[in-house]
């Protein structure tokens, strides 16, 4: 064995074994020998080398290619001179890997080398032309010379299709190719047809219709095909059956290729970009993920292929409302493609205008605003003045201009994207919906009301079978917004209804995300609940039997709690999951879902062009209504047998009609609060009755005055209880007043309180608030302050020992949501009605009452409970209650489920030990 062949299989057998940075020594080794060393004497071990190189290049080892092809080559050029055409399949993959490497400029050389030999030996008509045409067209396509890669595509299918026929294999891969270069030129329906014909002429091969294990070569074709046509379908809006396609091309290529591929991580990119424009962002942020790491471990760290990637993990990012981390991703993408294109490519253009976008959303306008002008710039020169893609940075620049009060440059800007996505697309594309929208917030802000509402509608009939929820997410939050601002409160709710119902299944859709992302995705959108519950207020003010103070009720509690309501409805859920009934109605609701948003997206987008357009929209619209009686009757059977599964992908309100029917006892009250930007709501439920009513102190105001309290409910580190003494009766009767006295009428003397809290209400002890505070009470409490020396006569906080607390009257649970609550008894229906399938089967022995989560009994001989304590006990309830702990003001996120909150449970604590309070709370002394 040479020197050479050591080496090389040395260097194959460590990267086999994953040594890669072993493998690359020892490659640059080999070459090195080539170069210097070695004396071609031995044909076949050039042969062996160049079946080495081409297995590493199938299986996606381009870097490790590399040298291999180039000490073949140059053992070639030296025994048949550079020009020879025995060199061409050599330089032509050479080029490729090059090519694919992002080396583009070396790649192009070696192109050209490559045609040029052809056409010298071979004439202009050839098969070998064909693929040099071919290659070096790819190569400008990725340089954004979209024109030039075209008329050379075009003349190698002329060339094909002559020598090789219109069905032949190497035929339909340039047809493509040239499909591929006509869809990012804007030309949408060309290449979805040109896509087809070509998947057409494939599957009617003899080895498709015939054998059930198609030849590998053939699902590679079949593959590439799918894969243009879903990116060509992804380009029109048309994301349902985009996602599926995609799905199909990486079952196929999971099969072909090693898990590591290059194609696999093309694949996972291009499904993870359609399901981040459809809102599910969970799944799309995990597979781009997973492509960048296989695109890290094959490229080197400036390929193309990892700034695509890093685009597009950045853009998921932005949407979860990461921008800091959404910035540095993009700048990295930047800086790659920078230094790998020319300074006028489409990509950095694109990398431009998406970075511009994360720095418009952190309110660096003229930043945004200079990026914008040069992706502008860059996509004009490429593409023209009147491509899609050049509408879409037209369109965010004009939201700067816009921000900036520039109104006049906004609407033309807007209008010239507008002519320009109607020129393509026709007059209700679904790409057109957002420039719709943001032209008609321009033309409002200048005062032209009647247009801006005419194009806020069309922008929602256009959305309405839409796939992308951001986009309905907007349109509707918007047209509500300008309706409320008309002063057409009762026509903005339904929009404002659709827009919470959207935002719903975003935030379901981020299952899977951390916690702390999810409310940050969750924060990016908390207007559109804060706009809601205002509109729904003052529609109540206006009407108090309206029934809008109910459905107030029932919107506030979509957002109580998010994330620990539903790890309840998951956990219910587990109980039935496997069961046959159920996956077979899941499945079932699932396939008629695709099914009916596939006949949406198709019915949005049919082409202007189309001649049987209408009869064509007529047809989808009788298969729409088919599959919606359907899914209708499906989703009718699960609610029946299995709500909770329903519960969770589709989370519904909890309603007045529920809590005062199936949910509270007869001795409790349901209590809970919504803080506003200018007011404070406060409702309450029971068997029998429901108030709302709002007082006028806002979220700001309220969060201060609980901040002040919440000092006196500090402990020092010893849980001395000296600190107690700057409780003010004062402001715990101020807060009783404001907070609990509207709703006295309803609670009721010994009535149990369920609470649910907003914000800093869950740190506030409600126990603790003072009923009653006249000016004898406040000079009494003073004297008995002045006189506290310790001893039994005057012990210390003594003075807190006459006054009147609301835990003397009521019992206190703490609920996190009303889901939860809802989610606990549920089952507990009355006896005239069936029990759901789901839920747990009854057994002889009786079950506990549901709000049993913790009755913790204080006494005076209670010890110090140190500020990390556990801020509840054990549940008696069969489910577990959330857990609680104590160190800082809870949120709906970590709120205790247990009898009381943390705060209250200490503050209680040290009061009963040091014998200054007696509470009686349900025959308990304490």
């Amino acid at each position: 064995m040479t020197d050479l062949e050591s080496v090389f299989q040395k260097a194959i057998k460590a990267h086999q074994a994953g040594n890669f940075s072993a493998s690359k020594v020892l490659y640059g080794r080999g070459l090195h020998i080539c170069k210097n060393e070695f004396a071609p004497e031995n044909r076949n071990l050039i042969n062996n080398i160049l079946d080495s190189a081409r297995n590493l290049k199938d299986q996606g080892y381009l870097a490790e290619a590399e040298p291999l092809y180039r000490c073949v080559l140059m053992f070639d050029e030296e025994a048949l001179g550079p020009d020879n055409p025995d060199l061409n399949f050599t330089i032509s993959d050479l080029s490729e890997i090059l090519r694919d490497l992002g080396r583009l400029d070396e790649a192009e050389k070696l192109a050209r080398r490559s045609l040029n030999i052809s056409k010298e030996y071979l004439g202009d008509i050839s098969t070998d032309i064909a693929s040099s045409l071919n290659n070096l067209a790819l190569i400008f396509h990725l340089q954004g010379k979209t024109n030039q890669a075209k008329v050379l595509l075009e003349q190698a299918l002329k060339i094909r299709e002559k020598t090789l026929g219109h069905n032949h294999p190497s035929t339909i891969k340039i047809m493509l190719n040239l499909s591929q270069v006509i869809n990012d030129q804007g030309s949408l329906i060309e290449a979805e047809n040109i896509y087809r014909q070509g998947l057409k002429i494939l599957k009617e091969r003899e080895s498709y219709q015939h054998n059930s294990d198609i030849p590998e070569a053939l699902a590679k074709d079949i593959a590439g095909a799918f894969s243009g046509l879903a990116i060509s379908l992804h380009s029109q809006g048309r994301f349902t059956e985009s996602e599926a396609l995609h799905r199909h091309v990486l079952a196929i290529y999971e099969k072909i290729y090693r898990q590591e591929h290059p194609k696999i991580a093309a694949s996972l990119n291009s499904l993870a970009t359609v399901l981040n424009d459809q809102g599910k962002l969970a799944e799309a942020e995990g597979l781009h993920r997973r492509a960048l790491a296989i695109r890290e471990k094959v490229y080197r760290s400036e390929h193309p292929d990892i700034a695509n990637s890093l685009n597009n993990l950045a853009s998921v990012l932005h949407g979860q409302g990461k921008l800091a981390e959404a910035e540095g991703l993009h700048r990295r993408a930047l800086a790659i493609r920078e230094k790998v294109y020319r300074s006028e490519h489409p990509d950095i253009a694109n990398s431009l205008n998406n970075l511009a976008s994360v720095l418009h959303d952190q309110g660096r306008l003229m930043e945004a605003k200079e990026l914008y002008h040069r992706a502008i710039a860059i996509q004009e020169k490429t593409y023209g003045s009147e491509h899609p893609n050049t509408s879409y940075i037209l369109n965010n620049l004009a939201r700067v201009l816009y921000v900036q009060g520039n109104l006049s440059e906004s609407e033309y800007l807007h209008r010239r994207a507008l002519a320009i996505q109607e020129k393509f697309y026709g007059q209700a594309h679904p790409n057109m919906a957002i420039n719709l929208n943001n032209l008609g917030l321009v033309l409002q802000a200048q005062g032209k009301k009647p247009e801006a509402e005419a194009l806020l509608h069309r922008a929602m009939t256009i959305i309405e079978h839409s796939s992308s929820l951001i986009i309905q997410l907007f349109c509707n939050g918007n047209l509500g917004h300008f309706l409320i601002e008309g002063q057409k409160p009762q026509e903005a709710l339904p929009y404002y209804r659709r827009a919470a119902d959207v935002l719903d299944q975003l935030f379901t859709n981020t299952q899977g995300l951390s916690e702390e992302t999810r409310h940050t995705f969750l924060g990016q959108y908390a207007y559109i609940y804060r706009d809601y519950l205002q509109l729904l207020l003052r529609l109540h003010e206006q009407e108090a039997k309206g029934g809008h103070d109910r459905e107030f009720l029932a919107a506030a509690s979509r957002n109580q709690s998010r994330i620990f309501s539903e790890l309840l409805r998951q956990g219910k859920v587990r109980n039935f999951s496997q069961e046959p009934a159920f996956i077979a109605l899941r499945d079932q609701r699932s396939d008629l879902l695709s099914q009916l948003l596939t006949l949406r997206e198709q019915h949005a987008t049919l082409p202007v062009s189309d001649p049987n357009a209408a009869a064509r929209k007529t047809a989808l619209d009788q298969q729409i209504n088919t599959f919606t009686a359907d899914l209708e009757r499906v989703e009718s059977q699960l609610q029946r047998d299995y709500p909770r599964y329903l519960e969770l992908i589709q989370p519904a309100p909890v309603t007045v009609e529920q809590l005062q029917k199936d949910l509270l006892r007869p001795d409790e009250v349901l209590v809970t609060f919504v803080l506003l930007p200018e007011k404070t709501v406060l409702l309450a439920v029971s068997r029998d009755h429901f108030s709302l009513h709002a007082v006028p102190i806002g979220r700001a105001a309220l969060t201060a005055r609980i901040h002040r309290l919440r000092n006196g409910l500090r402990l020092d580190e010893q849980g001395s209880i000296t600190t107690l003494s700057q409780l003010d009766p004062g402001e715990l009767h101020a807060l009783y007043h404001d907070l609990i006295a509207p709703l006295e009428p309803q609670l009721g003397e010994g009535k149990r309180l369920l609470v649910v809290a907003d914000g800093p209400l869950y740190s506030l002890p409600l126990e603790l608030l003072v009923t009653h505070y006249s000016e004898t009470d406040r000079d009494a409490f003073s004297k008995t302050r002045r006189q506290a020396d310790g001893t039994a006569d005057h012990p210390l906080l003594g003075e807190y020992t006459a006054l009147t607390y609301l835990g003397q009257r009521h019992q206190f649970h703490y609920l996190p949501s009303l889901a939860a609550l809802a989610a606990q008894r549920r089952c507990a229906v009355s006896a005239n009605t069936p029990t759901p399938a789901d839920c747990p089967k009854p057994t002889s022995t009786p079950r506990q009452p549901l709000i049993a989560f913790a009755d913790p009994l204080f006494s005076p001989e209670a010890p110090v409970i140190p500020a990390t304590a556990p801020s509840a006990a054990p549940s008696r309830s069969s489910t577990p209650a959330a857990p609680a702990t104590a160190p800082a003001p809870a949120t709906p996120a970590n709120a205790s489920s247990g009898n009381a909150n943390p705060a209250t449970q200490q503050t209680l604590a040290l009061l009963a030990r040091s014998g200054a309070l007696s509470v009686d709370l349900g025959g308990r002394r304490i």
